[in-house]
């Protein structure tokens, strides 16, 4: 496994990369966008969503609305 670390904006993306268990560091750029670290195998684990692999659809939902969760969350501006 590879320790590469790259920087994602894309939720889908992410939510993929989560789904295949690697690192997700959520962060808040300058311009006050909301992107993400990931760390591990990353090049290898976008090559494969590349090839549009099956994966279980309900796990990879669920990633994703946990990722666009923290994306509102950490988002500025918006009022809790």
């Amino acid at each position: 496994m590879k320790n590469e670390e790259i920087t994602l904006d894309k939720a889908t993306q992410v939510a993929f990369c989560s789904l295949k268990k690697l690192r997700i560091i959520p962060f808040i750029k300058t311009d006050g966008r909301v992107s993400f670290k990931i760390k591990g195998n990353v090049t290898e684990v976008l090559a494969e969503l590349q090839g549009n692999p099956k994966v279980p659809i309900l796990d990879y939902l669920n990633r994703l609305d946990i990722i666009r969760s923290i994306i509102f969350t950490l988002k500025p501006g918006v009022q809790r």
